[in-house]
């Protein structure tokens, strides 16, 4: 069985090289000029197409995931304190109730809704420039849950 495999490839391998002396042998091409005006115009248009269709795929995803008009009117982030290296506590605003929510990986939980307004709209200052603490707002949330 060795040997019939053995002779096919020593026939075949003769072949092959019969073929290769009996066709005609190419020449090698002209190596392409790459600086030649056609060809810099064939990139330039080809980088412009390129860039138009990342353009026109990045307009349809905004055009299609982009926020809710309405809602995001509507719910803001008042402020927000660390409670720990993962977790935090939000206020938020939703129409005219304030919502106090605990934040924490994998689980958002809510603590505490207020009817009535606890800060109003802007954390960073009130009306005379000084600053709204949290601590505040966190303390007022805790007294009025211990009343329910």
């Amino acid at each position: 069985m060795r040997i019939f495999i053995l002779t096919q490839l020593f026939f075949s391998a003769g072949l092959m090289a019969q073929e290769e002396a009996a066709a005609p042998k190419k020449m090698p091409s002209a190596a392409p000029e790459f600086f030649s005006a056609g060809y810099l115009l064939q990139v330039f248009l080809s980088l412009a197409v390129v860039i138009g269709l990342l353009f026109a795929v990045l307009w349809m995803l905004r055009r299609m995931n982009g926020p809710g008009r309405g809602a995001a009117g509507q719910l803001r982030v008042l402020t927000s304190v660390s409670l720990g290296q993962r977790e935090r506590a939000v206020l938020i605003s939703a129409g005219k109730q304030q919502i106090l929510l605990g934040v924490a990986p994998g689980s958002v939980k809510k603590l505490h809704v207020f009817d009535e307004p606890v800060i109003q709209e802007v954390v960073s200052a009130d009306a005379e420039g000084s600053s709204i603490r949290f601590a505040d707002v966190w303390k007022q949330a805790l007294h009025k849950r211990g009343d329910e």
